[in-house]
């Protein structure tokens, strides 16, 4: 068996698309059967801001020092990159987001072997749904959706596991 390793952020939009690459790559090979895929923690801003009250431009823009609208037409060819790889990503309304809890929950589905499952359900969340995945319970809730127990996902959150 071999194992790949990926090192993400669910509110990366590169990572996104890059696992999608992957699982394409991944569904042309004869031996996709024998590769394991296993997410590592990596997060973008782990000592960023608040961001409430913000959109996801006006963070960009002040993050990497740019205009509103320079940020944004970015992020809107973020948008057509990621259509390209069948992604639908809705930038104007993604919500800016700490994702600490959101890693914490896919390393314990990865215990319950959903853990390809969770990252992308999260990162759906993210980028197409709009959803604020800071949040205990969406996130909750998202792994009720892939078939975990949402109240013991309630109960991860809330303690300091992971």
């Amino acid at each position: 068996m071999m194992v790949i390793d990926i090192w993400s952020d669910m509110v990366c939009p590169f990572c996104y698309i890059g696992k999608r690459r992957l699982e394409k790559a991944l569904s042309l090979f004869d031996g996709a059967d024998e590769v394991s895929l296993r997410f590592r923690s990596f997060q973008l801003d782990p000592g960023g801001k608040s961001y409430e009250g913000r959109d996801l431009h006006a963070t960009l823009a002040e993050k990497y020092g740019l205009s509103y609208d320079q940020a944004r037409r970015m992020n809107l060819s973020l948008a057509r990159q990621a259509k390209d790889d069948g992604l639908d990503y809705h930038m104007d309304s993604a919500i800016p987001a700490r994702t600490l809890d959101a890693h914490r929950l896919c390393h314990w589905a990865a215990e319950q072997g959903k853990q390809a499952e969770m990252e992308e359900r999260i990162m759906k969340a993210y980028f197409t749904d709009s959803l604020n995945i800071s949040d205990r319970a969406i996130l909750a809730r998202l792994a009720g959706e892939i078939g975990l127990d949402e109240q013991a996902a309630l109960g991860v959150l809330s303690s300091d596991r992971y």
